[in-house]
């Protein structure tokens, strides 16, 4: 698990933030959407340009069921799709040339 002082410092500085949803329960999910909000207060420049949660295994009801307005969901399987992905990386590539 991150220290607090060194995940507000990723969130302060990163273009995208991919939240993989597998064994941790939907709590632990809404925590990590909930820093997302507070990334601002961290000294964030601008917003983040890409958020998504990746929705892995093992599968239940909760996941099968979860939406947020805070970030993308993207439905993975038992293996990471990059299809999935594309995306999400295009997003952050796209912050990343505009930033160079």
């Amino acid at each position: 698990m991150e220290p607090e002082g060194e995940r507000q410092e990723h969130l302060r500085f990163c273009d995208g933030v991919l939240i993989y949803y597998g064994e941790a329960s939907g709590q632990r999910v809404e925590m990590k959407l909930m820093d997302l909000l507070k990334a601002p207060g961290y000294g964030r420049a601008c917003p983040l340009t890409a958020r998504a949660v990746y929705v892995g295994p093992p599968d239940n009801r909760r996941k099968q069921r979860f939406r947020t307005q805070s970030a993308q969901v993207l439905a993975g399987g038992a293996v990471p799709d990059g299809d999935v992905l594309k995306e999400f990386l295009s997003q952050v590539d796209q912050a990343t040339e505009e930033e160079a």
